[in-house]
């Protein structure tokens, strides 16, 4: 697997678990930079333990073929190398698909990766025309969002509004076993905007339901302000993740605090009671708590 990220990561441990000798190669340091560097970390521990080879800092400098086999060499922290292969999934990135559209006469302006510019309100440098999903430079190109475009470019186009997405509040997911999914800004993210973080990170191992379940191996990790307490960005490793994150969706998109969740009484017991548990940890100790939090 050339490139890391959510295809390489997914199906890399699919053919793993179909007792494929796997190797991931990934040009940057974490396997997955839009998590928690911690997250990133735990998984492609997990992975490691499956007998997945994961390589970081990783720059693919050509693949070849010798006989039916194919060569891809690459460097490293520690020299060239190379991994010799029956098959190469390339998984390093999208190129979006604008070459035949004749974009040069309409005059719609495009990045250097060919992407069409537009504003947040998918209006392109031709004020009559507007795009939406994998075609734009938009930062987040998900099956969700190209949906919801379409309908806020159509809306924007018959009826000038400039309805746009709120980047913040759109979850991601990597289907791994156990699933990577969050929302909002991480620990990094809230450092560059504000300076400060405060964070905390609750193991799946003080979680009732992990616990049961014998699935202890995951991680919750929440940002909050540091003065309002409201909930900046929720990360999470575990099973069932994609389903979890649409609570933190919610409490990420309407501005939701800690407090508020600390009101709340989360159905025992689950792994979405972690969430409660993350807020729970900014104000007391909860491995001292009793089951049902």
């Amino acid at each position: 697997m050339i490139g890391a990220g959510p295809v390489g990561l997914e199906f890399g441990q699919m053919y793993a678990r179909f007792r494929t000798t796997v190797t991931i190669l990934h040009r940057s340091g974490s396997i997955f930079r839009r998590t928690e560097a911690r997250l990133a970390h735990r998984l492609a521990e997990i992975l490691r333990a499956e007998g997945v080879t994961v390589v970081t800092d990783a720059k693919v400098q050509s693949a070849t073929r010798d006989g039916n086999r194919k060569v891809v060499t690459y460097t490293a922290e520690d020299g060239t190398h190379q991994v010799v292969a029956d098959e190469i999934l390339l998984a390093a990135g999208k190129t979006p698909n604008t070459a035949g559209l004749g974009l040069d006469a309409a005059g719609v302006d495009l990045d250097d990766k060919q992407a069409i510019r537009v504003q947040p309100f998918l209006q392109t440098s031709q004020l009559s025309i507007f795009a939406a999903g994998d075609v734009t430079n938009l930062p987040k190109r998900l099956e969700i969002t190209a949906g919801r475009e379409g309908t806020l470019a159509a809306e924007n186009a018959l009826t000038g509004s400039t309805k746009s997405i709120d980047d913040n509040a759109v979850p991601y997911t990597v289907f791994t076993d156990p699933q990577l999914a969050g929302v909002g800004l991480t620990e990094d993210e809230q450092m560059e905007r504000l300076g400060v973080c405060v964070c905390r990170t609750v193991s799946f191992a003080d979680v009732p339901k992990a616990i049961i379940m014998r699935r202890t191996e995951g991680l919750i990790k929440m940002a909050i302000h540091p003065q309002s307490g409201e909930i900046m960005g929720v990360h999470i490793l575990a099973p069932h993740a994609s389903e979890i994150v649409a609570e933190a969706m919610m409490l990420v998109r309407n501005r939701n605090t800690i407090d508020d969740v600390l009101e709340s009484l989360p159905m025992f017991p689950t792994l979405s009671e972690s969430i409660k548990m993350a807020a729970m940890s900014f104000t007391r100790d909860i491995s001292k708590l009793s089951c049902c939090v």
